[in-house]
């Protein structure tokens, strides 16, 4: 039921725009995701010495840890996209003109070389 509970708002925070506006929310959905990681890769562990006694939980434990890839995947995909934002590409895609990269044109006294 948190899980669906915490699921609800995340959806709820996307469509409404509200992830845009906090800066930490790549952190707050890392730790999200780390939590259930470690509680599902817990659950799988502790079912899976059952499995002889009762088939079902062979089922139980598959999607355990279907489950805790499926949030390894989602980590993975939020710290590319943190990194990917973070990264300052220049203007043009080409390297910048400037010595300090804030876009603005390099300018001195001296007149530029006639080649």
């Amino acid at each position: 039921m948190t899980g669906f509970i915490i699921g609800v708002i995340l959806v709820v925070g996307h469509i409404s725009k509200l992830t845009t506006q906090i800066s930490l929310w790549p952190l707050i959905e890392l730790v999200i995701d780390a939590v259930w990681i470690l509680f599902y890769l817990i659950a799988a562990n502790i079912v899976i010495k059952y499995v002889r006694s009762w088939p079902a939980c062979g089922a139980v434990v598959f999607f355990g840890y279907v489950a805790l890839l499926c949030y390894l995947m989602d980590a993975g995909i939020i710290i590319m996209r943190f990194m990917k934002r973070n990264q300052t590409p220049s203007s043009s895609g080409n390297e910048s003109s400037s010595p300090d990269d804030r876009g603005t044109a390099w300018t001195t006294s001296e007149p530029p070389p006639r080649y």
